[in-house]
């Protein structure tokens, strides 16, 4: 079986590395600004070559791109390589910070990342086990393993449902 990427995809990747190369971590008077205004400016400069919000259409903010999972996971691999912002990225981090220095905001925050985390966490392992052509080939490679501890991660200690009502709750809605 051959796992290996074709070369519109490598060259895909090569696109997003020129990218990522060129553009994080941001340069010159960029560089001064704030780290929340860095995070911005860099996800305007994604969203614009179409790496980030890719199924969002145009008129709300994103990049309106076609679905391809293939060169969604380039892009998530090349920006966690270089530790880039990306889509989920802040909602980790903001949780962690306001855990140490909010706590007041801490909980809610919590709540958001649990929701959003375990929501992409179950997207990737159904996109991993289509890509293996279904539940029969994933027992050659263990992807069935992530499959079964994605599927628990979304349900202990409360859906995605439970910790979005949650956090509005916590938010005064």
């Amino acid at each position: 079986m051959d796992l290996q990427y074709s070369q519109e995809y490598e060259d895909f990747r090569e696109e997003v590395k020129t990218f990522l190369a060129e553009s994080w971590p941001l340069q010159g008077d960029d560089a001064q600004l704030p780290l929340g205004e860095q995070g911005s400016l860099f996800r305007d400069r994604a969203i614009a070559r179409g790496y980030l919000a890719r199924s969002i259409p145009r008129q709300y903010g994103g990049s309106e791109q076609d679905a391809d999972v293939l060169k969604a996971t380039i892009i998530g691999e090349e920006f966690a390589r270089v530790r880039a912002p990306g889509e989920l990225r802040g909602l980790f981090w903001y949780a962690a910070y306001a855990w140490d220095d909010l706590p007041d905001e801490c909980e809610r925050a919590a709540a958001h990342a649990k929701a959003h985390l375990c929501d992409r966490f179950m997207a990737i392992a159904r996109d991993a086990v289509e890509l293996h052509g279904g539940i029969g080939f994933t027992w050659e490679c263990d992807v069935q393993f992530w499959f079964k501890r994605a599927m628990f991660d979304r349900t202990f200690l409360g859906g995605p449902a439970v910790h979005r009502e949650r956090a509005a709750a916590l938010g005064g809605w």
